[in-house]
Parts: C-alpha cells; sequence; structure tokens
C-alpha cells in the first residue's frame, strides 16, 4: 500500500500588494492553523517517508512547520520550483516517480491542481480543497509507479473548518 497525503498550503497574506504571488508570506489565521494542522497529524501518528513542497514562500513555510510539529526533518523537505509552476502532467510525473523505498509521501502544493488531483486519483466528490487541507490518498500498489487514474481510495479527508470550526477559503 502506498498512502499519498495532498496538502494545500495554510491562508497567504494578500495585505502588501508588492509581494509577488510566489513570495506571499502565511497570514495570522495560516500560522495558526498549520501548527494546529501539525499537532493533528503528530496525534493521529503521521508522519510520511518523504514531503515534498513547491518552493514558494507560503507552500514551504507550511511544509516546514508541519515537518517541525510531526518530527520530521525539516532539512530534508524536497523543494520543487516545478509544483508552483505545474499542472497535473508534472505532479503525475513526480507521484509516478517517487522511490518505492518511500510508502507514504506528502506533496504541500497550491490548488487548483489538488483538488483536480484528488478527483483524477480517487474520483471522489472533494469538490475544493481549502486552505491547510489534508487529502489522504490510499492506494493497493507497492509501486508508484504504477499508481493511476481511480486507482485510490480517499482514505481521509479534513480541514480547519471540520477540526475547529475555522473559516475555509
Amino acid at each position: 500500500m502506498k498512502h499519498l497525503y495532498l496538502i494545500r498550503h495554510a491562508k497567504s497574506d494578500w495585505s502588501n500588494s508588492e509581494w509577488s504571488d510566489f513570495e506571499r508570506p502565511l497570514n495570522a489565521r495560516g500560522l495558526n492553523n498549520a501548527p494546529r494542522m501539525g499537532d493533528y497529524l503528530k496525534e493521529r501518528s503521521i508522519c510520511p517517508d518523504i514531503i515534498y513542497s513547491s518552493d514558494a514562500k507560503r507552500a514551504l513555510t507550511t511544509a516546514q512547520i508541519i515537518a517541525e510539529k510531526i518530527g520530521y526533518p525539516v532539512d530534508k523537505i524536497v523543494q520543487k520550483h516545478s509544483i508552483y509552476e505545474s499542472g497535473m502532467h508534472f505532479y503525475l510525473e513526480l507521484i509516478n516517480g517517487i522511490d518505492n523505498k518511500y510508502d507514504s509521501a506528502f506533496i504541500v502544493a497550491h490548488n487548483p491542481t489538488l483538488t483536480v488531483l484528488t478527483d483524477y486519483f480517487a474520483g471522489e466528490g472533494v469538490a475544493h480543497v481549502p486552505t491547510c487541507g489534508v487529502v489522504h490518498l490510499e492506494f493497493n500498489s507497492d509501486s508508484w509507479e504504477y499508481v493511476s487514474r481511480g486507482g485510490a481510495r480517499l482514505k481521509d479527508f479534513f480541514t480547519p473548518k471540520k477540526l475547529w470550526g475555522d473559516s475555509d477559503d
């Protein structure tokens, strides 16, 4: 079995119009929700074998905060600029290329691709992955190379709103 966790970055700060999309940091709500989500994952004993993250500031900060909370070495996060810039094709190549020695992986990234990817793999009714939302997909496969459309079961989907009543976006 392979387990993939798709994590959307926490809420970003739009207060400074001079920041590029890539440079936008987390806002106060994001800085509150990311550690809470990390604590929630830790309580459930969820710690991946590998974490991939977009190198956009808001995504990487989310990945680092969650990694610290779950005890994953922050310096082992694999930063990929392509996660920020790419769509489904890149994500599929990334996932199919994960080393089979890893049974679980986090991808910390952006919408709308995370929502589309969830639907592609699980065909479930996740209409929208909100900020700091986590989708857990389970594949009945021993090889990442063979995970494909419709090949996953939506094992879990949790959001700050579901867990703590925070508003989703």
